[in-house]
């Protein structure tokens, strides 16, 4: 799934048949399947967050045209094909001589190196070397019809009909580097670069030349020259654009011979005669004086012996982001660049080779985007050529919000301070230090739009990146970083509507927007800041300043106007869709079938060393959806799952279990196996302390024998236990890990009875859960985060109840007449959250767990009875 040939057929890997290696490792290294070449272009670990989105974004551009791969891994530019060509941007960085370590450990190399100060020559020096004519005509059809500048589409700007000036700046690199350069391509450097445009695509002349070093410099005027003048700055060194006398049009200033100046036009390309009198002014730049040429071809030699492939020198670990081999010139820039960005903080290596993501380490992971679009199962191809990778998938329509999920999960508050040291130095916007306009100083609607990115995609979303990912877009600023709202919610598409507006709304009305999905950044009433709402209540708004980040109450006076994005409800949460309403336990089931109620419930067997018996297939004709829970113990020592000696044991009873019950449509594999009191032996001298990798062993074996024949999901971990761990780490863990499932099963509870905090946004105060909600939303964050191969499973909430009566860490259950609360919890679940189905915890008045029993609580399940006809 390495092309040669970008023009090849998108379904033709899937088509091979030969296997080479077999798929087998050696010495815990992956080979390649079949021979095939590869280019890495290996950037230096740029410590400085917005140096390295420089460095990464100019490399993902220069290297597109041959869709290179692109990292900061020594070891993974070495390892994988024979044929291995390795571009290194400033070896020096490394500390010693990389070629010498190269010529060590991964011998037989095609080395060369790039050396410069500016990302933006590194991206053309990485163009393919020019085998063609200098000139360009901004007409030529591939790329005539193209937007350019920093908001494409403002007024159909093309470079077929505006972009002479960019098509005169390209023939100069072409000739001065002797690189393939081309307008569409120039153009997505100097929007990258933030130096180059003013007002949408009027080129800066005296700010675009220092982008590259080959130039030491420049002339901008609208000054009468002499074809004598014009020769004598030609002999000089200087490269000159012709502004012609009406000004509506620039040419390159090939060379002058008498009188006569020979241009190229940048309409058409073609070569001209003209008078000097046709031309007023100039934009030049001269040639620095040229230095021995550098980074030429140095074929790395060794007396090893030379390899098929190259494997580690060691063992490591490698992310290898794997994009589609996309055809359209400029989609591609977009994905490479996204992909560079979202993934820079973790400097991962992005390329369009199956075969590069495949190769190498035995610690691999996989994230390919939008696999569908290799025209097969991807998955089903490297478990066969490149086995036992991590493997995750990205599906989206949109670049932007890849990038946005190729960031690390969210660990900590949503809440962000335009001031924070981070970044309150960084410039931001099209055009930096225009006039010194700072994150710290202007940034406060920058920084309440990446609180809300941060947390509806639940990925640590900071204003610099989001920034960056703006400036790419080409579509959130105007006049340099004024946020054009309307053309930022589309990037999104978590997003299907918005809102920008100054009028004053109430609290109320603040609230109604809320409940119905609206994430609203407030625009304070004198027009000076922005603030993220976090909630309403009553007549108190809920904000987070994006000045310091901290939480603040507000009257709604102080406000006038939002800009708000509605949240479109993805896979299984789709709005409208009724949400199934039951009880936890079998006798609530029964409960539910005597009364005509129809709807789901959970019934739960211990299965120990020997398969048990179930038929629930009378509930299951009641028009009852049941999910069956299946666990080694319970909370009182035995444990949700057994210790490794009885795990076989367990296994086979549990496989057997499930393939002989009857009338159950779900079962789920243990319970928080998170929380220590769901340890086997919890509580003794023999605790078994569960660990997430134990759970997803046992859970992929059943799975392996159980798929297609019976419906099976992973266990709830409880979203509310911290103490010395994460629970988001459990979640994420068990979603990347398990083979597959159909159903996602939740737990959630409010800490006290009261129905309020059913939607409160309030979040626990301290690490590690600083992240999380503290009550009911804790369902968001936790679908928040599911992989897209899970996206359409059905998501059942199967303990869904109040913690304590009145105040936290009092007296724990149900108050008898709070049936409230039941239809405060379904209103947000049909309203804001839809899930699949809900099961009230519990019916059962028994051990314990007596205080959370609803049998004796007759308003609390006529309630219930009563949301389950809604």
């Amino acid at each position: 799934m390495h092309f040669k040939d970008k023009r090849d057929d998108p379904a033709a890997p899937f088509k091979h048949s030969r296997r080479t290696s077999g798929g087998a490792t050696v010495t815990g290294c992956v080979p390649p399947r079949e021979p095939y070449r590869r280019t890495y272009a290996l950037l230096p670990q740029t410590k400085d967050i917005v140096k390295r989105f420089d460095w990464r974004v100019a490399a993902a551009i220069g290297s597109s045209e041959q869709m290179r791969t692109v990292g900061h891994s020594m070891h993974d530019a070495g390892v994988g094909p024979r044929e291995r060509e390795i571009v290194a941007v400033n070896p020096k960085a490394w500390g010693g001589s990389l070629k010498t370590w190269f010529d060590q450990h991964y011998p037989n190399a095609d080395y060369k190196t790039i050396e410069t100060e500016s990302p933006w020559e590194m991206a053309i020096k990485l163009l393919p070397v020019l085998d063609e004519d200098i000139a360009l005509a901004q007409t030529d059809p591939r790329w005539a019809d193209y937007d350019f500048g920093e908001d494409p589409d403002a007024n159909g700007e093309t470079i077929g009909r505006y972009g002479c000036f960019l098509t005169g700046l390209a023939i100069i690199l072409r000739k001065v580097y002797q690189r393939d350069v081309t307008p569409p391509l120039l153009d997505e450097l100097l929007v990258a670069a933030r130096a180059a445009y003013v007002n949408d695509n009027l080129l800066m002349w005296n700010a675009a030349i220092p982008l590259f070093p080959a130039f030491d410099e420049s002339i901008k005027d609208n000054k009468q020259r002499s074809a004598r003048q014009l020769e004598e700055l030609l002999s000089d060194g200087w490269e000159i654009i012709l502004r012609r006398a009406d000004g509506d049009h620039f040419v390159y200033l090939e060379d002058v011979k008498g009188d006569v100046l020979h241009i190229i036009d940048t309409w058409d390309g073609d070569r001209k005669e003209k008078a000097a009198s046709d031309y007023m002014g100039i934009r030049a730049a001269r040639i620095r004086e040229r230095k021995p040429p550098s980074g030429s071809a140095k074929l790395l030699s060794s007396s090893a012996r030379i390899l098929d492939w190259v494997p580690p020198k060691e063992p490591y670990k490698r992310t290898y982001v794997l994009l589609p081999q996309i055809k359209d010139t400029i989609e591609r820039f977009n994905w490479r660049v996204a992909a560079a960005i979202g993934s820079s903080e973790q400097l991962w290596t992005i390329g369009h080779s199956a075969d590069d993501a495949g190769v190498g380490p035995r610690e691999r992971e996989i994230v390919a985007v939008n696999p569908k679009a290799w025209g097969g199962d991807l998955k089903a191809w490297f478990d066969q050529y490149y086995p036992n990778a991590d493997y995750k998938t990205i599906e989206t329509e949109s670049p932007w919000e890849m990038a946005i999920k190729l960031l690390p999960v969210l660990d900590e508050d949503i809440a962000l301070a335009q001031t924070d040291p981070r970044w309150a130095d960084y410039d931001f916007g099209e055009d930096p230090d225009a006039n010194g306009e700072t994150i710290g100083r202007y940034g406060c609607f920058l920084t309440g739009l990446a609180i809300i990115l941060r947390k509806v995609y639940q990925r640590d979303v900071t204003p610099p990146l989001l920034d960056r990912l703006l400036v790419a877009a080409r579509a959130g600023y105007f006049n340099d970083n004024l946020m054009a709202w309307h053309g930022v919610v589309p990037l999104f598409p978590a997003f299907d509507d918005s809102i920008k507006d100054n009028k004053q709304r109430s609290a109320r009305e603040l609230e109604r927007l809320l409940r119905n999905g609206w994430e609203i950044i407030l625009r304070r009433a004198d027009g000076g800041h922005f603030v993220y709402l976090e909630d309403v209540k009553g007549d108190v708004l809920h904000i987070i300043d994006t000045w310091d980040g901290k939480r603040k109450e507000k009257a709604a006076t102080s406000y006038k106007g939002i800009r708000a994005a509605h949240i479109k409800p993805q896979g299984p949460l789709l709005s409208g869709r009724k949400v199934l309403v039951g009880l936890h336990d079998r006798r609530g089931g029964e409960w539910m079938a005597d009364q005509g109620v129809k709807g789901c419930c959970l019934v739960h067997r211990m299965v120990q060393r020997q398969p048990v018996q179930i038929d629930c297939r009378h509930l299951q004709d009641a028009g009852i959806t049941v999910i069956c829970r299946l666990n080694w113990g319970y909370a009182d020592g035995t444990g949700t799952l057994p210790q490794p000696e009885n795990k076989d044991f367990f296994i086979d009873a549990v496989v057997q279990t499930i393939l002989a019950a009857r009338g159950i449509e779900y079962f789920h594999i243990g319970n928080e196996p998170n929380n220590r009191q769901e340890w086997p032996g919890f509580g003794t001298d023999d605790e078994f302390a569960l660990t997430v990798d134990y759970v997803a062993e046992i859970y992929n074996e059943i799975w392996q024998r159980v798929a297609g024949r019976a419906k099976i999901g992973p266990p709830p971990i409880d979203p509310y236990f911290g103490p010395g761990s994460n629970n988001r780490d459990w979640w994420l863990y068990i979603l990347d890990n398990i083979a597959g499932a159909d159903a996602l099963f939740l737990h959630a509870k409010t800490q006290t009875n009261d129905p309020a905090e059913v939607r409160s946004r309030e979040r626990f105060t301290d690490g590690p859960l600083a992240w999380q909600y503290l009550h009911l939303k804790t369902v968001e964050t936790a679908l928040a985060v599911v992989p897209d191969r899970f996206r359409s499973l059905p998501v059942f909430v199967t303990e869904l109840n109040p913690q304590y009566l009145g105040t936290r860490r009092g007296l724990a259950g149900w108050l008898s007449d709070n049936a409230e609360w039941v239809h405060e919890a379904l209103r947000y679940f049909r309203e804001e959250r839809p899930v699949t189905g809900v099961v009230f915890y519990r019916y059962e008045s028994a051990g314990d767990q007596a205080s959370f029993g609803l049998e004796d609580k007759p308003i609390v399940l006529n309630a219930i009875k009563e949301e389950a006809s809604t």
